[in-house]
């Protein structure tokens, strides 16, 4: 009987064996759909993240549109057909600010003395141009 009871006992492990091996099996499954999930919301929180700085953005957009179009409340209908030249918007520059604090200021004494003095020129070539008659262009 001893012999018996070895080959059984045997026969068990090797039932176990298949059991555990059928479990890591199952385990490492389960990890490769676990990580697929994770980069799919690692996707999904990407795409989150651009739609916030979207519209984030948005209502600087409409506002920039708003002030571009208040410009053609100043011409009438006689303006649009006796003008050989239609009355177009105001143009609008955008310009990237890397210091949030120069992007936050309100007034330019915060800022170096080289961007005041560049500010100050362009303020008074643009005043001369439209005293002169001249229209800005962008």
């Amino acid at each position: 009987m001893d012999g018996t009871n070895i080959r059984l006992s045997k026969i068990q492990k090797e039932r176990e064996l298949m059991a555990l091996q059928q479990v890591s099996y199952s385990v490492e499954q389960l990890k490769h759909r676990l990580e697929s999930i994770v980069d799919r919301f690692e996707k999904i929180n990407e795409g989150t993240e651009a739609v916030k700085i979207v519209l984030s953005n948005w209502n600087d957009v409409k506002r920039v549109i708003s002030m571009a179009t208040l410009s053609l409340a100043n011409y009438s209908d006689e303006d649009y057909r006796n003008s050989g030249k239609l009355p177009l918007t105001e143009g609008a520059v955008r310009v990237l600010i890397e210091n949030e604090e120069i992007a936050t200021a309100g007034d330019n004494s915060d800022l170096p003395k080289e961007i005041q003095k560049d500010n100050d020129d362009d303020d008074n070539n643009n005043n001369s141009n439209r005293m002169n008659g001249e229209e800005e262009t962008t």
